[in-house]
């Protein structure tokens, strides 16, 4: 009975210094990740970061040279020790030509990749098909609903991809929302009458998106989605105006996007399980978009920070700390470059992006969450 009583005295004291740590370091606006540029597939090219796993192994795209000065995106997997991969494409050949094209968009625990790659069909026509890879072999080609275009935006730990695609040859609207398993092939999730795109997927195979709606008044808007097995599309509404759109969802069912309000600005938003959309307010500018959510609640994406201006900055948003610039809470940020867009936080609170000059970044917390405060705090 003591050595419990000891063991649990034990950890609420190392939850109580932790939380002083970091809460002090978010509070005071010192420092709290460390900075550090992903790179590039080519000198002088370019590189986004899109996706993190749980173990730090990031997708995205970065510039390959295909003649003097001229670069194409190819899907990337990369992690902080490096080295940078390039995922090629569905074209195949040996050799890259214009067009030739790729982007990787979700990664899973067990390091698969999904996104959209240029690829050929039997009379030499190029189009854009979704795709998922391992490290084990080349990419696959996981087709399209019917049309000549797909792309796939999210994977979770079970090998579930969501996405788009068109749904009439030879390609173009409607476009329809799906979900992809190795055993059932594309599956289409359905509209409003519209189009509709999946952008996100949990553990649980619950799904988000946005789907063409009408308005009360008769207009042709957007609305985030979720989509289960159970209840097909349900309509999530917005935040007091005509549009939205969901982009993550985390295993706990939280979901985070962006949405109009009253006033008709766009709004970043989190929604808790069962419960409407919650305004996480904006840097200071009339525009934010929340991109991505992870278990533990941090909500990261973009805002400007000026009325009516473009200067646009990552952040990131927490209950206790609100929206933050995350510029303002990196200790070696580079000089004149700034945190353009965080685009995916993983539960170890490793956030990756896009900076002003069109580098992705990844960023490590300085005081990581232990895995027993973790476990206290839920």
């Amino acid at each position: 009975m003591r050595a419990t009583l000891g063991k649990r005295l034990v950890s609420v004291s190392c939850l109580a210094l932790w939380v002083l740590l970091f809460g002090a370091t978010h509070s005071l606006g010192k420092a709290a990740y460390r900075y550090q540029d992903l790179g590039v597939l080519a000198a002088n090219s370019f590189s986004w970061a899109g996706s993190i796993n749980a173990s730090g192994q990031i997708a995205g795209y970065s510039g390959t040279s295909v003649d003097a000065g001229v670069y194409e995106p190819h899907a990337i997997l990369t992690a902080a020790s490096g080295p940078m991969q390039d995922l090629g494409t569905l074209a195949g050949g040996s050799s890259i030509a214009y067009a030739y094209s790729s982007t990787a968009n979700g990664i899973n625990s067990s390091g698969q990749v999904v996104g959209w790659s240029a690829a050929t069909l039997p009379d030499g026509t190029f189009v854009q098909h979704a795709f998922l890879t391992t490290a084990s072999g080349p990419m696959q080609d996981l087709g399209t609903l019917g049309g000549s275009t797909a792309g796939a935006t999210a994977i979770n730990n079970n090998g579930q991809v969501v996405g788009w695609s068109s749904i009439i040859l030879p390609g173009g609207p409607p476009q329809h929302a799906f979900l992809w398993t190795a055993a059932g092939g594309m599956q289409d999730l359905g509209a409003w009458g519209g189009d509709s795109w999946a952008y996100g997927i949990n553990n649980s195979g619950q799904v988000v998106g946005a789907a063409a709606t009408v308005s009360p008044g008769g207009a042709s808007v957007q609305h985030a989605f979720l989509w289960t097995t159970a209840g097909g599309l349900q309509d999530l509404g917005t935040l007091g105006g005509d549009n939205s759109s969901a982009r993550a969802i985390n295993d706990l069912g939280q979901i985070a996007g962006f949405a109009d309000n009253s006033g008709g600005q766009q709004h970043a938003f989190l929604r808790p399980v069962g419960g409407g959309l919650q305004d996480l307010g904006s840097l200071g500018g009339n525009t934010s978009a929340a991109n991505a959510i992870n278990s533990r609640g941090q909500v990261v994406g973009w805002s400007l920070t000026t009325p009516g201006s473009t200067d646009q900055r990552a952040f990131l948003w927490t209950a206790v700390g609100g929206m933050q610039d995350l510029n303002r809470l990196v200790a070696n940020r580079p000089a004149g470059e700034y945190l353009f867009d965080a685009r995916a936080i993983n539960d170890r609170g490793q956030i990756v992006g896009i900076t002003t000059l069109g580098r992705a970044f990844l960023l490590t917390p300085i005081i990581p969450v232990p895995p027993l405060m973790e476990l206290l705090m839920n």
